[in-house]
């Protein structure tokens, strides 16, 4: 598992989050629904007041931000890694930093089709409550 360090989100990492939102969202939806679904953070009007409303946690590798996570209630409002560091463990860091703020009473919502998410989740004890056709989005 790669060692990261996870702080609280600055107005300065908004160009870095976007990059990373966008980078992954697009490999989320390749295969889940429509990929003309995607529509960029900076664009996307109920996506921005969400992430906005959020409380973020950035994580970073030698100060460089290579993930986010947003928490609100109880729930995990978002959970995106830079493609380029996937599979090293820093999705799971964060999950855990947001779970940690939220304690007992998180939820979350998952594209059926998302498998590396919907695993990451389970194997953290979340269970399956509803699902939805994620092909009809």
């Amino acid at each position: 598992m790669c060692r990261v360090a996870i702080r609280e989100y600055e107005d300065s990492d908004w160009l870095v989050t976007c990059s990373i939102h966008d980078r992954a969202r697009a490999i989320e939806l390749k295969g889940t629904c429509d990929e003309k679904a995607f529509v960029p953070l900076a664009e996307d009007v109920n996506d921005l007041e969400s992430f906005t409303l959020s409380q973020k946690f950035v994580a970073c590798i030698n100060e460089q931000v290579v993930g986010f996570v947003g928490i609100r209630d109880c729930e995990v409002t978002w959970l995106y890694v830079d493609p380029n560091e996937f599979h090293k463990g820093i999705g799971r860091q964060l999950l855990k930093h947001g779970l940690e703020k939220i304690r007992d009473k998180a939820e979350t919502y998952v594209l059926e089709g998302n498998l590396y998410a919907r695993n990451l989740y389970e194997s953290e004890g979340f269970k399956v409550i509803t699902k939805f056709n994620s092909h009809s989005m």
